[in-house]
């Protein structure tokens, strides 16, 4: 006589046996879940290694002290309220928002980049072309020589803009030469030019050439230079003997300056001070404990708030500085995108298990009577079901487990690699810690509700357990079986069938609800990124093709002149630091940006521009708490400027301020980018090519070419997408094909008394499609209306820090999702209905309903 647990061991693998199916069904659901789940939990912990790589080499400082002018107290004052929070490093450097070679980037100016002294935010690496000595070097991002090697192989043209240089300059000589404004200093030096020179101060930009000694790899241009400004490194030697050169070639009298600027030939110790010109405009301060850089920069900002000349202009950090802010956003989104598109799968998967085991077990009420009876303790009952639970369960998560880590960081890599540089991504990279609790709750989860399906029926005597189930009708139905045609008749059996299991009627409808819902979302997520390209070239690019100069100036005449070319229309765009200003005036949040100047009367851009204020984008007014109304303070050319915001645009991809160039008083104003119309019937992509070809053009991009760097820009986004409306499709086929399994296994005992009553195949299953396209089509309908929150609820947690998503589901986008669960559903009834041909009726006429 065999054992209780070979019984129960023969049993188990019988009913593997008989009802693989359901249990292939359980499997599958299980496996989507987990490997969503574990793929992007390694997802995200796989590009947060590799972002904390880059500013664990550069040793990223923490906090960015900006400042209008230069005050040795300031060192002092806030190497006190560093050293407060601990250990700490500081370091003063001169920066100054540039272009190079046409391009908005941030020129650094360093007496070395020996790490002994150069500690806080350094380059990873540097790849020198020539030998170059010390405070002689410039040094441009490797990304974006390899983007524009053609421009740099003859050198560089870094444009600055002298406004910052006249307050240098004068904070300088005013304290030689007793000057009582800056004016006077600059009617000082005009008396002092040379024939055929210039008073290069009273000039808005002045333009420096360099020879490019190498390249490197910094922590402040982790983002591609495709998509944000990036840091060069300028010695401090070499910067002098730039300026002096143009000085000399400009001033007479020119050594007479240069001692007033401290601009002698020797380069000895004192010009690696701060104070020496160009004087330190910004301090980087690194914590050992990052738990108080808000603290320090609260104290900071108070300080210089208490000073008679508040010279701060911004206090930045990791969140609010372009280079580490996109990163920093997308390490956070990769996170939380863990816990929205999983929690879904997985509910639906608890809610497979519960409705096929309790199925399964309800079957074997009989059975459960007759182990009851022989006996078998109780306690081996439950670990019988709990263990045919949890063996399919295990399965899909040994799958998701191994898969997971693969497909989900492989998808997700491309967007990474497409926005920043980062080190290579690792093939395999297991969370062990998160896959243990995912597959840990799993199992408990699946374990649990297989011992309380089974503890209500073995808490039954045998006896009751042996007796067939009756159904329960709280009223009696009038319908008249005579009376009634095939039709009729499958439609009140399935609404029978429904109130008579209105638990397993539920989880169909929460199971087509969870599939329409994604459908949904993913559809929406297409309409949202093609409404966001869309306002983009109806608002900002409407132009046939747009042109970046790379030498600023006015070329629209000559533009204007080129065969192909209808029409031209300048602007320019410039790197900016914005800050919101409190009530009293203070500074609160600080961001750069992009500042975006026209002519008073522009054609191509949609957004009306005031003559007293500006607008700002939806993107600014999110990240700096400011809206209409309120006042922004922002930097151009070396000046700042303290304007109202006149209104908020909400834009997809361009982000930053839109102002006017009257309303800022520039009235020698140069271009660094252009509207071009094409003539109608002109070929645009060979127009392009001809422009882009000009010497003064860095970059010509066409209506098409700007949708495609979009497309690079959101393609994590375009991938997620197609992720989601692959999943949502697999989820649907999944579970509506489960649970229709599970109904025509219940209906097995009616299938074989209409078929000897004479029903054919085509009107016994039509009763079957009736109940299932009946529940369907209410899930469907709630899915429907639940898919806008889910797409917003995914986008919120998975905001891109380059884009604004303007959230927008099409009426196609619900048809197209109503017709999958729709299509879906009635494939998967159809097909289960012809399988009434197999039935034993003899068989199935002498089970227990």
């Amino acid at each position: 006589m065999p054992s209780c647990l070979g019984l129960l061991f023969k049993k188990l693998f019988r009913t593997f046996r008989d009802g693989w199916k359901q249990f292939l069904a359980l499997w599958a659901i299980g496996t989507l879940a987990i490997t969503l789940f574990i793929g992007l939990i390694s997802n995200a912990v796989s590009i947060k290694s590799r972002v904390e790589a880059v500013y664990e080499d550069g040793n990223l400082a923490d906090i960015y002290v900006s400042l209008t002018s230069y005050d040795e107290e300031d060192e002092t004052r806030m190497g006190e309220i560093a050293g407060e929070s601990g250990e700490y490093l500081m370091e003063p450097r001169c920066e100054y928002s540039t272009l190079l070679a046409g391009y908005s980037s941030y020129c650094v100016v360093l007496p070395t980049v020996d790490e002994n002294v150069h500690r806080l935010s350094k380059p990873i690496s540097i790849n020198y072309f020539s030998q170059v000595s010390d405070g002689e070097f410039f040094l441009i991002d490797e990304d974006l020589y390899k983007n524009n090697t053609d421009w740099f192989t003859s050198g560089a043209g870094v444009t600055f803009y002298t406004s910052s240089f006249a307050d240098i300059i004068y904070e300088h000589f005013k304290a030689e030469l007793s000057f009582e404004s800056e004016e006077q200093m600059l009617l000082y030096l005009d008396n002092l030019v040379k024939s055929g020179g210039s008073n290069i101060l009273r000039e808005t930009r002045l333009s420096l050439d360099f020879a490019v000694s190498g390249t490197f790899i910094h922590p402040e241009n982790i983002t591609s230079s495709d998509y944000n400004a990036s840091t060069f490194y300028i010695g401090k030697r070499l910067f002098r003997r730039k300026i002096r050169e143009v000085l000399a070639d400009n001033f007479l009298n020119y050594e007479q300056i240069y001692s007033y600027l401290g601009l002698g030939e020797e380069y000895d110790e004192s010009s690696y001070l701060p104070s020496a010109f160009p004087n330190a405009n910004q301090y980087l301060i690194g914590l050992s404990d990052d738990s108080k850089i808000e603290a320090v920069e609260s104290e900071i900002r108070d300080y210089f708030q208490s000073k008679e000349n508040d010279n701060l202009l911004a206090i930045t950090d990791a969140d609010s500085n372009p280079w580490s802010a996109s990163a920093n956003s997308d390490v956070t989104q990769s996170v939380q995108l863990c816990f929205v598109l999983p929690l879904v799968f997985f509910l639906v998967a608890v809610m497979v298990v519960t409705t096929t085991t309790s199925e399964i077990i309800v079957k074997e009420r009989a059975q459960i009577g007759i182990m009851r009876s022989i006996p078998i303790p109780k306690a081996k009952i439950y670990r019988h079901y709990i263990a045919m639970t949890e063996v399919p369960v295990v399965a899909s998560c040994l799958c998701g487990c191994a898969l997971g880590p693969i497909i989900i960081p492989a998808i997700m890599g491309i967007k990474y690699d497409m926005l920043y540089l980062l080190p290579q991504r690792q093939f395999f990279l297991f969370p062990w810690l998160f896959a243990l609790l995912s597959v840990a709750a799993f199992m408990l989860i699946a374990g649990f509700i297989a011992f309380i399906v089974a503890r209500k029926e073995v808490s039954s005597s045998p006896v009751e357990l042996m007796r067939p189930k009756a159904m329960k009708f709280k009223k009696r139905s009038r319908f008249r079986f005579e009376r009634a045609s095939s039709f009729s008749l499958s439609i009140m059996m399935a609404l029978r069938n429904i109130r008579a299991n209105w638990g397993k009627s539920l989880m169909v409808v929460c199971g087509v609800l969870g599939c329409t819902a994604l459908c949904a979302c993913s559809f929406g997520l297409d309409d949202t990124l093609k409404h966001g390209v869309e306002v983009e070239l109806s608002t900002v690019y409407t132009a046939d093709i747009n042109l970046t100069y790379g030498a600023v100036g006015s070329y629209k005449e000559y533009i204007e002149s080129i065969d192909g070319v209808a029409g031209a229309e300048e602007y320019s765009s410039y790197s900016s630091t914005a800050s919101s200003l409190d009530e009293d005036g203070d500074l609160g949040e600080s961001v750069n940006t992009t500042l975006r100047l026209y002519d008073e009367w522009v054609e191509h851009l949609k957004i009306e521009i005031p003559f007293d204020g500006i607008i700002i984008s939806h993107k600014l007014s999110e990240t700096l708490g400011v809206g209409v109304g309120d006042y922004l303070r922002f930097s151009y050319e070396g000046d700042n400027y303290e304007l109202e915001i006149k209104g908020v645009e909400y834009l997809f991809v361009t982000s930053g301020i839109f102002a006017s160039f009257s309303c800022l008083g520039v009235s020698e104003i140069e271009y660094t980018d252009c509207y071009v119309d094409a003539e109608e019937g002109a070929d645009i992509v060979e127009l392009s090519s001809r422009l882009f070809n000009l010497s003064f053009v860095q970059k010509a991009q066409s209506q098409s070419d700007i949708v495609e760097t979009i497309d690079t820009v959101v393609s994590g986004v375009s991938m997620m997408t197609t992720a989601i409306k692959v999943f949502a499709v697999l989820l649907a086929v999944v579970v509506l094909y489960n649970l229709s399994l599970m109904n025509y296994r219940d209906r097995l005992r009616e299938i074989a008394t209409l078929k000897v009553l004479g029903f054919r195949s085509f009107e016994v299953g039509l009763s079957l499609v009736f109940e299932t396209m009946f529940l369907t089509l209410i899930g469907t309908a709630f899915g429907l209306a639940l898919g806008f929150p889910f797409m917003y609820l995914v986008l919120y947690v998975n905001k891109i820090a380059l884009i604004d998503f303007l959230y927008c589901i099409n009426p196609f986008s619900y048809v197209a999702s109503f017709l999958i669960s729709f299509v879906v559903g009635l494939a998967v009834c159809i097909l289960l209905s012809f399988y009434s041909d197999r039935v034993d009726m003899v068989a199935s006429l002498k089970s227990v309903e």
